[in-house]
């Protein structure tokens, strides 16, 4: 594990392994306002993989010019867009009607469905109701 403070006020952590059988990996912790604990992780294992992994049911975020773009929600949703509030990209099995709330402009990719009702776009309405089949 190295440590260093590159700018003088936030430090940079790394970490390295050179056996094929390293897993490095870097976890931060911290509590929510309500006190919800967030873990997340960052690192590589020997198998291959590379891995961001928010490891508690909380949002995962994507900034540029410390301004939000994106978040993938911890239902496997994605959000484009600042804040959160954007369209949303959703998959799953059966309907989205009744069932995924978003807000209008967000679709939905259904992994059962056949001609006619494989997407879905959420055209009116408030929560999860609005979807149109296209």
């Amino acid at each position: 594990v190295h440590v260093k403070t590159t700018d003088g006020t936030t430090p940079e952590v790394r970490v390295h392994g050179t056996a094929a059988s390293t897993t490095a990996l870097f976890e931060s912790s911290g509590r929510t306002a309500a006190s919800a604990e967030v873990r997340a992780r960052f690192g590589a294992v020997s198998t291959g993989v590379g891995e961001v992994n928010v490891v508690t049911a909380h949002p995962l975020l994507f900034r540029t010019n410390n301004t939000e773009r994106m978040r993938i929600l911890s239902t496997g949703g994605i959000v484009l867009g600042s804040g959160g509030t954007g369209p949303q990209i959703h998959q799953g099995a059966g309907t989205p009607e009744g069932a995924v709330a978003a807000p209008i402009g967000s679709t939905y990719h259904r992994t059962d469905g056949g001609a006619g009702t494989s997407f879905y776009v959420k055209e009116s309405g408030t929560g999860n109701t609005g979807w149109v089949a296209k």
